[in-house]
């Protein structure tokens, strides 16, 4: 899975470039005495995801949760939050959704949009470390298709990015990140401008903009 997001709103939308889209927000508004509806701080899911998939989602809620205060987890444990991906006929699986997932989460829950031209690709571990994913060269080459050109990759990926042909790589802006704690800085605690000061491997036009650090 490769998402960029489409909405600019804390109801995202992020259609993923392999035919599918991912909807998440606060569901149950109106409480039913009595009802499924009583019950708070369930974070469930549809679209026939497969068992990678699912596994990505509570690990994706789980990492998402260690950015928050304990009063944002306080509220967090009064809603309850559902994830949808349509064509719900076609099985979906696989952890390369996992840092896109987290960022819908945090997206959600902080009330803070994130840029409509940023594409994101990334498995995600319990400790928050980003892991490499496959077909970096399809998930680019869609998200140049869709006039995306700023891309967030694991840092494991470089060398396949290096290697792709010249023509994809150009006008293309990749962030190369190792935990998520840099997604999240680039996403909601940094201006455009200070990318250049943080410990992200950023490629624009081939040209590393930043000291790699050891």
């Amino acid at each position: 899975f490769f998402f960029f997001f489409k909405q600019k709103t804390a109801y995202e939308m992020l259609r993923s470039l392999v035919g599918s889209e991912m909807c998440i927000r606060d569901r149950y508004q109106r409480r039913v005495h009595g009802s499924q509806s009583d019950k708070r701080g369930i974070f469930s899911s549809s679209g026939n995801l497969q068992k990678v998939l699912q596994e990505s989602l509570r690990i994706a809620q789980i990492v998402g949760s260690k950015f928050l205060t304990e009063q944002q987890l306080k509220e967090v444990s009064e809603k309850n939050i559902h994830i949808h991906f349509t064509q719900g006929a076609i099985p979906k699986d696989g952890p390369s959704a996992g840092i896109s997932i987290c960022a819908a989460y945090l997206s959600l829950i902080l009330n803070k949009t994130i840029p409509a031209n940023l594409s994101m690709t990334g498995e995600l571990s319990l400790s928050g470390e980003v892991h490499k994913i496959g077909g970096l060269q399809a998930k680019l080459t869609a998200s140049k298709i869709m006039n995306v050109k700023k891309a967030i990759v694991p840092y494991g990926n470089m060398g396949d990015f290096l290697e792709l042909p010249q023509k994809l790589k150009e006008g293309m802006t990749v962030y190369f990140v190792k935990n998520f704690s840099d997604v999240y800085k680039l996403l909601f605690d940094t201006d455009q401008k200070e990318i250049k000061n943080m410990n992200v491997y950023h490629l624009n036009n081939f040209i590393n903009e930043t000291e790699i650090a050891p």
